[in-house]
């Protein structure tokens, strides 16, 4: 894995609509209060924490179809390395 250049996980929502690390340092801030604003503030924080699972639980699923040779459509298989590549670019 690259190293990693964000501020390390986990992300929290903070008070006053902010994101923060783990030791209460503010990483971004909203400045709309409405009921959607606040819904993107948890998406963002859970996608963010949820990344790094995700893109292992991806990579583990592509060696086991490989290796137990599973009847898998190659397009299939290309397309998600592609992905997983493009969800690694900037983490």
């Amino acid at each position: 894995m690259t190293e990693i250049k964000h501020t390390p996980l986990p992300w929290v929502h903070g008070e006053l609509y902010t994101i923060e690390n783990q030791t209460g340092d503010k990483i971004a801030r909203l400045y709309r209060c409405d009921e959607t604003t606040i819904a993107n503030l948890r998406f963002i924080v859970n996608a963010c924490n949820s990344h790094y699972d995700l893109v292992a639980i991806v990579e583990n699923a592509l060696v086991y179809l490989s290796e137990t040779n599973h009847p898998v459509d190659e397009a299939v298989c290309a397309y998600w390395k592609k992905r997983l590549e493009e969800a690694k670019v900037g983490a």
